[in-house]
C-alpha cells in the first residue's frame, strides 16, 4: 500500500514540475532566491523575464495584486 503511495507522489511531482513557470526580472533578488531554492530542491521550472513597466497579460492573470 505504501508503495502504490509513492508512486502517486512522484506521478504527481512530475506533473507538478512540468508546469511550474517562474516569472521574474534579472534585476530582482527576490527571483534569485526563488530559482536557487528551486535548483536545490532539483524541481525543472519554465523562467519568464519580465518587463516591470510593460508586465504580461500573463504575469497579471497569476499576480493579480499588480492589476
Amino acid at each position: 500500500m505504501e508503495k502504490a503511495a509513492e508512486n502517486v507522489d512522484a506521478g504527481a511531482a512530475a506533473q507538478l514540475q512540468l508546469q511550474l513557470k517562474l516569472f521574474g526580472s534579472w534585476a530582482s533578488s527576490y527571483t534569485h532566491r526563488v530559482q536557487l531554492a528551486m535548483r536545490l530542491k532539483g524541481l525543472a521550472f519554465e523562467y519568464a523575464e519580465e518587463d516591470l513597466g510593460n508586465k504580461s497579460d500573463a504575469l497579471l492573470r497569476h499576480n493579480p495584486v499588480y492589476k
